[in-house]
């Protein structure tokens, strides 16, 4: 019920009510909305991501993709940076060329910012 209204309020399901906030929202990220158990659960230990339809688990080597929900590799020899979310070069590798690849650009080179090139 709704203190302010004093009406009682139907969530559709997957939201549902927040009693502190007097709202109907979304569950919170990887859970997801139980029809059985008619509240938010969150996803085994085995498959910890809900991507809209079932909880999934990303192979080695992949990551959890928020915008396309499903799990993906980074390109080349890139590799993926859990507190940026996005896929950068290695350290021994820091410069990415025009073709997606990650090299290294030593003296007496240097790399090439506006030709992306050694």
């Amino acid at each position: 019920m709704n203190p302010t209204t004093q009406k009682c309020v139907f969530c559709i399901p997957p939201m549902i009510w927040n009693p502190t906030k007097y709202i109907c929202e979304a569950c919170p990220l990887n859970t997801h909305y139980d029809n059985t158990l008619k509240r938010c659960v969150a996803c085994p230990v085995a498959n910890p991501l809900w991507n809209g339809t079932h909880c999934i688990g990303c192979p080695t080597n992949t990551h959890f993709d928020m915008i396309s929900l499903k799990c993906l590799s980074c390109p080349g020899n890139m590799i993926f940076n859990n507190v940026t979310l996005k896929c950068n070069c290695p350290s021994n590798s820091p410069y990415l060329t025009r073709d997606n690849v990650c090299i290294t650009c030593d003296w007496p080179r240097y790399w090439n910012f506006s030709t992306k090139n050694c």
